[in-house]
């Protein structure tokens, strides 16, 4: 009885071709037929050549294949943000800011994350922020709008004010 061939684990070079050229029929394929969504070892990472590369939509597949948005101290927004992406920066802040996360939490707790990731940012960048700085705006600007959403969607009840509570103008007498 002849062996059935198994297929072979696609090579790390092909899958960050795909990744890199932005082909996600391509790169589910790959993933199908094993690759491996969180790399090989620390320098062939397949979530930062999307994000370098701001194929957001590979960078959801990965996501949804397991990698984690926050890894390696926010490790693919600092990239997001050296490499000028600001559509995976906005991707990335709504999906680690996203409500059914944070339900019950206080604005604090929101607030402190955002600052956080900022921090990993600002590590995650060459040594002079000020050369950074039109990056760090921008990457900024994105945390905290997302933040604030969020706790927009979780924040409980605000007081309801019913109109025939509130006094009619006082009429001249």
């Amino acid at each position: 009885m002849p062996k059935s061939k198994t297929p072979r684990k696609p090579s790390y070079k092909r899958f960050r071709e795909a990744i890199e050229s932005g082909d996600i029929k391509l790169v589910e394929r790959l993933i199908a037929l094993g690759a491996n969504v969180h790399g090989d070892d620390a320098l062939a990472i397949p979530a930062i050549n999307a994000a370098r590369c701001g194929h957001v939509h590979i960078l959801a597949l990965l996501i949804r294949h397991g990698v984690d948005p926050r890894f390696a101290d926010d490790e693919l927004f600092a990239g997001a943000a050296f490499h000028n992406q600001p559509a995976v920066l906005t991707f990335l802040a709504a999906t680690i800011f996203a409500p059914d996360r944070w339900r019950g939490k206080t604005f604090l707790d929101i607030q402190k994350e955002a600052e956080i990731v900022e921090r990993n940012i600002l590590k995650g960048l060459p040594d002079d922020p000020e050369e950074f700085k039109d990056v760090i705006r921008p990457a900024r600007l994105v945390l905290f709008d997302a933040a604030i959403t969020c706790w927009e969607h979780v924040r409980p009840d605000p007081p309801r004010i019913n109109i025939s509570d509130v006094p009619a103008k006082g009429k001249s007498l």
